[in-house]
């Protein structure tokens, strides 16, 4: 069985009166499946309201399915299981849109020391998982800071040092770059690039900016609480029309490409790099030129 397993989630919300009656039902999710394997990248898409953030929390067991299952490495977890809930947000850790809500030390390795002093590791391991977790994100020459003098690149990398200090499998980042300037969203992009390539550690990325998935295992986009496409990256961003109708925007390679497309230019669509379109484009140009 895969890592992560979800089959057929449903989650509703509730709008009640003033004495406690339902008066409207929504469907947040509506039948979502979707398999997660150990040590995969995954970006879920979609525009607010699309149910990607309620998703999330799901994986972590902050909300519970209405109908449907999800396991979590072989294990059903649900609401009445304290046991299992316990142990499955000691293996995924997540991280969310506002560094400021989560960061709760007056310094960076006390912060990043809260959650295995929660755990009850022993001091002497909790002062080395802070260290090893400063040294991986590159904020060990800040232990002693105050988070208040941080940029907020800065900021989301001592979050992830925190759920890093935990040793989990897999880091759910909820819309964690949405705050941050190009420099920060650069910054946090590479650090779960090298923790997923080196530290094996499964990543899963709910974002709306369409860049941050191309180098993705797998890309799914969600739209009115369901699952619209799936796939690679290139064969989700290969449905250009279904990405727009989703309220997404391709990224701004594969639009520039698709323009020269329609001004008669022979160049392939599927590109992501910088270094990839300007060799497709110094060929399709001098093809044009020679002809």
């Amino acid at each position: 069985m895969s890592f992560i397993s979800i089959k057929n989630l449903v989650h509703k919300f509730y709008v009640k009166d003033d004495d406690g009656n339902i008066i409207e039902e929504n469907d947040a999710i509506n039948g979502v499946s979707l398999d997660v394997e150990r040590g995969q990248f995954i970006a879920i898409l979609g525009q607010n309201g699309s149910g990607k953030s309620t998703l999330a929390r799901h994986l972590n067991n902050l909300l519970f399915p209405d109908e449907g299952s999800i396991w979590i490495d072989n294990v059903a977890v649900n609401e009445s299981d304290d046991e299992n809930v316990w142990m499955n947000r000691k293996k995924i850790g997540m991280v969310f849109q506002n560094p400021d809500n989560q960061i709760i030390g007056t310094t960076v390795e006390e912060d990043t020391a809260f959650g295995p002093e929660n755990l009850g590791i022993q001091t002497k391991n909790i002062r080395r998982r802070v260290d090893e977790s400063l040294q991986t994100v590159g904020m060990d020459n800040r232990k002693k800071s105050s988070p208040n003098h941080l940029s907020g690149g800065q900021k989301q990398r001592i979050a992830i040092a925190g759920i890093l200090a935990m040793h989990p499998c897999c880091i759910v980042l909820d819309e964690a770059s949405a705050m941050l300037d190009p420099d920060g969203r650069r910054e946090l992009l590479n650090t779960i690039h090298r923790l997923n390539k080196d530290e094996e550690i499964t990543i899963i990325l709910i974002t709306h900016f369409m860049e941050e998935a191309v180098d993705a295992d797998k890309v799914f986009v969600m739209e009115k609480g369901k699952i619209k496409l799936h796939g690679t990256p290139q064969q989700v961003f290969g449905e250009s029309q279904s990405i727009k109708s989703a309220g997404l925007e391709l990224p701004e390679i594969m639009k520039l490409s698709l323009q020269l497309k329609d001004d008669g230019y022979d160049i392939p669509t599927g590109m992501f790099t910088i270094n990839e379109f300007a060799d497709e484009f110094e060929k399709a140009y001098r093809n044009r030129s020679d002809n």
